[in-house]
């Protein structure tokens, strides 16, 4: 009898660790961060009042003739995607300002996890004209400040 109270306790103290091992792999902690690699897209000239999820911008910053934009979402159990898009309209002031938009698609992820990434967006279909030194304003969606582009 006792063997058999002891042997039901080993399972039971085994199971229940193996099990709430599972569940934290399955079930991330919403305070948990994914960090993948950068997401490289090219921008594009459109409609910049498309629906887009929800996206905090923490980080805007031009090399060349990419922008790089850190973003966080929450999410982690779909694939995301992204594009920038640009208004085809532009100021007529020197240098003129164009209008761009960030678009988010969660696919439905309603996981919570708090997912960072850095997106690598390439602005010359955004240029003013794509020749050297050609200079632009963006005003970005969700971001306080303009950015200036210079064509390279």
């Amino acid at each position: 009898m006792k063997t058999i109270l002891i042997v039901c306790l080993t399972i039971v103290a085994f199971g229940c660790k193996s099990t709430k091992n599972v569940a934290s792999a399955e079930n991330p902690s919403k305070d948990t961060v994914q960090k993948n690699e950068n997401v490289v897209l090219a921008a594009s000239i459109g409609r910049i009042d498309q629906a887009s999820d929800p996206i905090s911008i923490s980080e805007v910053r031009i090399v060349g003739n990419k922008m790089l934009i850190d973003v966080s979402y929450g999410g982690g159990c779909e694939d995301h995607q992204f594009q920038v898009i640009g208004s085809p309209m532009i100021s007529k002031s020197l240098p003129p300002v164009r209008a761009i938009q960030l678009v988010h698609a969660a696919n439905g992820d309603k996981c919570k996890m708090n997912v960072m990434k850095t997106l690598e967006v390439d602005l010359k279909e955004l240029s003013y004209k794509q020749e050297a030194g050609s200079k632009i304003y963006l005003t970005l969606g969700g971001w306080s400040q303009q950015i200036e582009y210079t064509f390279e």
